[in-house]
């Protein structure tokens, strides 16, 4: 169980986190200072405001900034004992070992502190309660993203490129970062990757086995013949088709990965590493982080995009040196 947080402050600036006393695991409330002094001096200013309106107005600040990472963060350290108690029912309702109560929790916030506009962006701010609404909705999206996990794990990486939806192709490229022309590949490579491969009735929907050599030279021929009506600049070749399908299937398993954190203070396990929100009064307080950007950006933009699918897959999808070289046919060194 948890104490309750009574004051306005508490309720816009504290985080649970997990703490051993006497070798047990018990629940306290962490202050945020940054929070907690901007909780202050808004109050200040705005003494007639309850708890329901405070809610409302941070959740639509979010909303509307999406940069606003002040306003998110309060509102995220609102949810927190909502994201708590669907823990605990959704615990109660799935009778598996797989999870604890405390790891459908960590799920919640994360989900919570990283898909706000998902969760909440279609909330009435006329009508219910904040609360109630948004335990409804992060209960259906936790169980949601559960159930799709579980599903995922059935398809081999061929199944699962076939049978996936067009938005959620597109959701798990974006999570990746892929820039637009990457992602313009991609998409060309898939549809024609599901134009030409059609497994016979009798394979099980799930279970595909990868396309043949000529699959691959026939997939590679459409989408050479399609390429120029998408702005793609260049050939490819049925190495470089199997290539961009398998950075497909890398992301799509990557995006159905169920997220979880631990205590908002733990070190390098924050909300900032889940979604890097940078507010303009951040950018103002480094000029050189600004400045250093521009130049990577730049340089990267300038790379081949080989090169480029590399670098995303090492540091969007953590893949190791050995996996992108299975990838690419190359050996560890060219790496």
């Amino acid at each position: 169980m948890i104490i309750k947080r009574e004051t306005l402050v508490e309720m816009f600036s504290t985080f649970l986190k997990v703490v051993d006393r006497n070798n047990y695991q018990a629940m306290t409330w962490q202050t945020d200072r940054r929070l907690k002094y901007n909780m202050e001096e808004m109050i200040s200013q705005e003494t007639v405001r309850n708890e329901e309106a405070w809610a409302r107005y941070w959740l639509k600040e979010a909303l509307q900034n999406h940069l606003h990472s002040l306003a998110n963060k309060h509102i995220t350290f609102y949810l927190e004992e909502t994201c708590y108690w669907v823990g605990h029912k959704i615990k109660r309702q799935i009778a598996s070992h797989d999870f604890t109560w405390m790891d459908y929790w960590q799920i919640a916030r994360a989900i919570t502190a990283t898909e706000l506009t998902k969760l909440l962006g279609n909330y009435d701010f006329n009508n219910t309660p904040l609360k109630n609404y948004a335990q409804l909705r992060i209960h259906s999206v936790v169980l949601d993203r559960i159930r799709i996990g579980r599903d995922l794990n059935r398809y081999t990486d061929w199944a699962l490129l076939r049978n996936i939806t067009k938005k959620a192709f597109k959701e798990a490229l974006q999570k990746v970062n892929v820039n637009e022309q990457q992602e313009t590949a991609y998409l060309l490579a898939w549809n024609c990757f599901r134009e030409i491969y059609t497994p016979s009735k009798t394979t099980q929907s799930h279970r595909l086995p990868p396309p043949t050599e000529q699959q691959f030279t026939m997939i590679a021929e459409r989408y050479n013949q399609l390429r120029s009506l998408q702005s793609l600049p260049e050939n490819i070749s049925a190495a470089d088709i199997e290539r961009l399908l398998k950075n497909c299937i890398f992301a799509i398993r990557e995006n159905s990965k169920l997220p979880v954190i631990s205590s908002f203070d733990a070190p390098n396990i924050t909300i900032d590493n889940i979604q890097h929100q940078v507010t303009e009064y951040e950018v103002e307080e480094d000029e050189r982080f600004s400045s250093l950007r521009q130049v990577l950006v730049k340089v990267f933009d300038e790379l081949p995009v080989e090169e480029q699918n590399m670098l995303i897959l090492e540091h969007g999808l953590k893949l190791t040196q050995t996996d992108m070289g299975k990838i690419f046919n190359f050996t560890q060194s060219k790496v």
